[in-house]
C-alpha cells in the first residue's frame, strides 16, 4: 500500500510578505529533527508535493540535510493557497508507481486534510485532537492515489517535534 505523509512547514519568521517568509533558526532545527524519524519509518520518499512558499521549500531542504532521501520534488504555487480538497485532488493525480508521497504545506490545510482523510478506526486518529503544530507530520497508508477520498487514509502515527 502506498504511504502518505502530510506535513506542516516548520516555524517561520514573522513578516508582511507571507509567501517569502523564511524559517527561523528554530524552524530549521525543527525540520532537521524530523528527518531521522521519517527516515526510520518510511525510508525513501518517492515524490514530494511542496508549496512554493519560502518556508515550505526550506522545510524540505532541512529534511534533506537531515538525511531524508527524496526522489522528485514538485514545488507548487497552487499548494500555497490550497484547501484540503485541492490537496486531495493533487494526490489523486500522483502516479500509481509512487510508493511514498510527502506533502509539505500550510495550516489549516494540512490538519484539515489529515482529519478528513483519516479513517476513524486508524490507530492515530485520536491524536488529531492535540493539534498540528509546526513541523508536524502525519503518516499513514492509502489503498491507491487515484481513488483517494475522505476516510481513505489509515493514519498510523503523528510525529510532533518535542518542544
Amino acid at each position: 500500500m502506498p504511504q502518505l505523509i502530510l506535513m506542516r512547514h516548520a516555524k517561520a519568521a514573522n513578516g508582511s510578505r507571507d509567501f517569502k517568509r523564511p524559517l527561523t533558526r528554530s524552524g530549521r532545527e525543527e525540520a532537521f529533527s524530523q528527518a531521522s524519524p521519517l527516515t526510520d519509518r518510511v525510508g525513501h520518499i518517492d515524490l514530494v508535493l511542496v508549496s512554493a512558499a519560502e518556508r515550505t521549500l526550506q522545510t524540505l531542504e532541512a529534511l534533506k540535510s537531515g538525511g531524508l532521501e527524496v526522489g522528485e520534488a514538485l514545488p507548487s504555487e497552487d499548494l500555497y493557497g490550497a484547501g484540503w480538497h485541492e490537496v486531495v485532488e493533487m494526490l489523486r493525480e500522483v502516479p500509481a508507481t509512487a510508493g511514498t508521497v510527502l506533502v509539505v504545506g500550510h495550516e489549516p490545510t494540512m490538519s484539515a486534510a489529515t482529519g478528513l482523510l483519516a479513517a476513524e478506526d486508524s490507530p492515530a486518529y485520536g491524536q488529531l485532537q492535540f493539534g498540528f503544530p509546526t513541523a508536524t507530520a502525519a503518516l499513514g497508508r492509502v489503498e491507491e492515489w487515484a481513488g483517494l477520498d475522505e476516510g481513505g487514509l489509515y493514519l498510523s502515527e503523528i510525529l510532533r517535534v518535542a518542544r
